[in-house]
């Protein structure tokens, strides 16, 4: 029976885990060399390929944190490492804190705002490190002595996401002339939440989710929440909490006791004032402009948060889109809009953003290719799908080519490329073969963003990055020049066309994403006044065709170009907006004349010399591998944590007294080849000693208990299309030194060995948000079990696992049909079986067992409950199975008797599981009951399920599309 006291230990020992983590990004192949750079308070680390950017990071870093320092109280700032991952195409950062370090993922993306993107993740991502840098005061200083740093990432679980990235989003938009908080596509989504639904939802749903309802994400609500709380109590409101959580820890919530005791509010009130504020500021906005709400091209969404990305128009009443639902992975559809139907023509792959184009029946897109080896290794290639065949095609391999676009006469596709050591160009490519025709850099490497043909293709427009922000240029095809039109500035750009003479985008400069038109004289007039802004603009014909923002998701509109609005929002939106009384007038800006410090000098960095960061401990020991709720999840002892900044190594080595005995844990994990090294050792301890219950035969000499694991694995992953495959190829050596009698050599054999060989191939369709199983899948699971020394101990074992996948009768249910084998030659020592018996059978070890199962799960309801800040659940499922097995030879493990013979083991029942969090920690617990009745026994069975989703908890989850 499961104590409430060891939920809760489980909980404080899961915190470091949620926040602080021991957290492995992912590793860059062998091959690749590094170099470091030290400077007064960072430590950077990066590939060779980046040498020549690395000053512009340094720069940027060390200003930021002249601007940012002192946020908190925080102590001083040193040598946080700066660890850069440019062979990536992911455009983010990441703060962890076990080890401490920034990772840096310096590709800009498409999707960018008018911000230099090395000078946005320096201000956000330090404005992260600070914030966990300035719980190492007072008593949590202490205790970080004892607990390392896994204390001081873990206290984060005191303090709410939405305040840390709201902070960060603060950090980036007030010291910069750009950041997320000052554009209109960030707050959209919110507006339209507080404008269209009615009432403000529970603070749990926005914290947690919804599988109902989209609700916006930690950084739009957090930013807004932080922004109202530091303009209605001072700059300062957030000290006092951040103080109470670092000299404090010891009381149930101190962030928010500090909240109520200063401010008279706690975290929920803050919300709903700051959201009262936002709804009534955005009705006035509204009453005072003009903004029109378009009529929607696609089928109607019976209240389904449904989006239409990137339309294009494909013959008369034909329109092309990518559909994302919770309910199914994105497509793309075929919206008809005579009729009113849709028809999917493909799902695609890794895409993002959303963004599609097309000519001449063919569909050209980017997607994201992952190394299946190195996590930290990406490629960007093009795609072509014929819809007239349904033919996809893959057109270029290993490149870095984003935002392709294809000519009117789909011959030619334009494409931007952004290679691992930031080179920008615009790149022309042959429709058919894929082959590169002509490559130009872009003047003073500017970043390029979605590139488009011109409809006399005798131009490229596209927009232009560079520190002042965005701009709109193009490239003449014939002569290789370049024109700008629109200098770089701060206003957000988010889509270009060009058709004749005049240029059409969309712009953030009337306060609302909307669509503008440039002539040939360089006069620019708004044309469209949409209510929450819209994008990815195209041409149907005369009008403009885009992407409409709802709280329901965008809609397919079109709108004339001939109506003209007066631009006026933003400068209102701008004196009413938090960002006005939040902003600094010191910036981080990047200066030209910048070089490094005689004293900041680039070396070689070490692989071997760095092969260890100890960087956590403990004054007891648990192993962290095998958190459960059987049994308290601690003992006395201690132990260590190390893991070196590349993460290919990470280890751990432990003492722990149980059961009146002294054990040494060891383990290490080598990801540093393209072969892993698992290993694990345990010593010390009395040995097991079989010799048949006869107490009168004992070994002549005991040694001390060891144990080892080493496994060699290949992990190989393949993000590739709508499918997603995983193979996994293992050696396992498991040694033992136990004691076991050969009776009839009344002498003891001394140490087994078990070498186990396993290949695991998995092929899952993509899942949608609401998918409780893969819509199509199949699984495939073979072991071999042999003992080469020990072989009248351990008979070979063969085992083989399937699972396949189909969809149910109905959307989001899920069918899944096992068959599992497995044979063992039983002789002295029994292996316990790695199938499955049917639910509600335990004790059981059969030496030939062949099992069939079928389970058919299914939601229930999405509740969207809560109860004060106790617990929240968002869904209910169930699951209805039947199982059946075959076994011949079984041996009961409580009887220790073996019975001969076939027996027939079935079992039908429920699986009755609710998803929900519990006092607003950001881990989410799935639970309830399996009830089984076992017909060949006549008896049933009643389990009680429990699962905690550590390494998938809400901080680290994005909202669905």
């Amino acid at each position: 029976m499961i104590k409430k006291a060891d939920i809760a230990l489980i909980l404080i020992l899961a915190g470091p885990l949620l926040r602080a983590q021991y957290y492995d990004t992912g590793q860059e192949p062998a091959s690749i060399k590094w170099e470091r750079l030290d400077s007064y308070h960072f430590s950077f680390i990066y590939p060779e390929s980046y040498t020549d950017r690395i000053e512009k990071v340094v720069y940027s870093f060390e200003k930021a944190y002249d601007l940012l320092k002192g946020s908190y109280n925080e102590p001083i700032l040193a040598n946080i490492p700066v660890i850069i991952h440019n062979h990536t195409t992911e455009s983010n950062g990441y703060v962890a804190w076990a080890p401490s370090r920034i990772e840096l993922y310096p590709y800009p993306g498409q999707d960018n705002i008018p911000m230099d993107h090395i000078e946005q993740l320096a201000l956000h991502e330090l404005m992260h490190v600070l914030q966990m840098h300035s719980f190492r005061r007072g008593m949590s200083k202490a205790l970080s002595y004892i607990f390392g740093e896994q204390y001081t990432g873990g206290l984060g679980i005191f303090t709410p996401y939405w305040f840390l990235e709201g902070e960060a989003i603060i950090a980036e938009s007030a010291w910069s002339y750009s950041g997320r908080g000052r554009y209109p596509f960030f707050e959209k989504r919110l507006r339209a939440v507080l404008l269209e639904k009615d009432g403000i939802y529970p603070y749990d749903k926005l914290l947690f989710g919804s599988y109902r309802d989209y609700t916006p994400d930690h950084y739009q609500f957090g930013y807004q929440m932080s922004a109202w709380a530091r303009t209605t109590f001072g700059e300062a409101v957030w000290q006092k909490p951040m103080d109470y959580t670092a000299l404090r820890p010891y009381t149930l919530n101190p962030f928010n006791a500090a909240l109520r005791k200063y401010t008279k509010h706690t975290k929920e009130d803050i919300y709903f004032e700051t959201m009262v504020y936002l709804r009534n500021k955005w009705m006035n906005e509204e009453d005072k402009a003009e903004r029109l709400k378009y009529l929607p091209l696609n089928p109607e969404k019976n209240n389904e948060y449904i989006n239409y990305y990137s339309p294009v128009h494909a013959g008369q009443d034909s329109i092309i889109a990518v559909k994302t639902s919770f309910y199914q992975a994105p497509q793309f559809v075929l919206v008809n809009t005579q009729t009113g139907s849709e028809t999917r023509l493909h799902t695609p792959g890794n895409i993002w953003p959303f963004k599609i184009n097309y000519a001449s029946n063919v569909i050209v897109w980017a997607e994201t290719f992952n190394d299946p080896r190195w996590a930290n290794r990406e490629y960007s290639v093009i795609k072509t799908l014929d819809i007239k065949t349904g033919r996809s095609h893959t057109l270029t391999k290993q490149s870095r080519l984003f935002a392709p676009d294809i000519s009117p006469d789909g011959k030619l596709i334009v494409a931007s490329e952004s290679t691992v050591d930031h080179e920008n160009s615009i790149v022309i490519l042959d429709a058919i073969s894929g082959k590169i025709i002509s490559r130009h850099n872009s003047p003073a490497n500017r970043f390029i963003t979605y590139p488009s043909w011109s409809d006399d293709m005798k131009e490229i427009v596209f927009i232009s990055s560079n520190e002042m922000g965005e701009g709109l240029m193009s490239l003449f095809t014939e002569t290789g020049q370049w024109k700008t039109y629109l200098d770089e500035g701060r206003e957000d750009l988010q889509s270009v066309r060009k058709r004749e003479s005049t240029l059409f985008f969309i712009s953030s400069a009337s306060g609302i994403d909307n669509a503008f038109m440039m002539d040939e004289g360089g006069d620019i007039n708004q044309i469209s006044s949409a209510r929450f802004g819209i994008s990815d603009i195209s041409f149907p014909g005369d009008g403009i065709l885009f992407s409409d923002y709802s709280a329901e998701g965008n809609n397919i509109a079109v709108a004339g170009i001939d109506r003209r609005y007066r631009t006026a929002g933003k400068e209102r939106a701008a004196e009413e907006g938090f960002i006005n009384d939040l902003d600094r007038e010191e910036k981080l800006v990047w200066q030209e004349d910048y070089s490094l410090p005689v004293n900041y000098e680039k070396k070689k960095y070490s692989k071997i010399t760095s092969l260890f960061r100890f960087h956590s401990w403990m004054p007891f020991y648990t192993d962290l591998n095998n958190i459960s709720f059987s049994e308290v999840p601690v003992s006395p002892g201690a132990m260590i944590m190390t893991q070196n900044n590349l993460s290919s190594l990470i280890s751990t080595l432990g003492y722990e007294y149980k059961n009146k005995e002294h054990l040494i844990h060891s383990g290490i994990s080598w990801k540093g080849w393209y072969p892993a090294i698992d290993f694990r050792m345990t010593y010390g301890g009395e040995p097991l000693i079989y010799n048949s219950n006869d107490t009168s035969i004992y070994p002549s000499v005991i040694y001390k208990r060891f144990s080892s694991s080493t496994t060699l694995y290949v992990p190989l992953h393949f993000y590739r299309g709508r499918f997603i495959q995983t193979l996994w190829p293992s050696v396992n050596i498991n040694y033992s030194n136990k004691y076991v009698l050969d009776e009839d050599k009344q002498m003891f054999d001394y140490g087994q060995t078990l070498i186990n060989t396993r290949l695991y191939f998995s092929n899952l369709h993509k899942m949608s948000y609401r998918d409780i199983w893969p819509r199509y899948g199949q699984v495939l699971d073979i072991y071999l079990t042999t003992s080469a020394a020990d072989r009248d101990l351990y008979g070979p074992v063969y085992t083989l696992r399937t699972a396949f996948y189909f969809p149910g009768i109905i959307r989001n249910h899920g069918l899944r049909l096992r068959y599992q084998a497995e044979k063992q030659d039983f002789r002295r020592l029994l292996i316990h079986n790695r199938i499955s018996l049917p639910r509600g059978y335990k004790h059981i070890i059969s030496e030939n067992l062949k099992s069939f199962s079928i389970d058919y799960a299914f939601p229930l309801a999405y509740p969207d409950f809560h109860l004060g800040n106790f617990f929240y659940i968002n869904r209910i499922r169930n699951t209805v199975f039947y199982d059946y097995s075959i076994s011949n030879n079984q041996y009961d493990t409580r009887q220790h008797e073996q019975f001969e013979g076939r027996d027939y083991l079935s079992s039908a029942g429920v699986e009755l599981l609710a998803d929900f969090y519990l006092l607003r920690i950001p881990v989410k617990f799935s639970a309830g009951v399996q009830a089984a009745w076992m017909p060949f026994e006549k008896s049933s069975h009643l389990d009680f399920l429990i699962n905690m989703d550590v390494f998938g908890f809400v901080l680290g989850r994005s909202r669905p599309y």
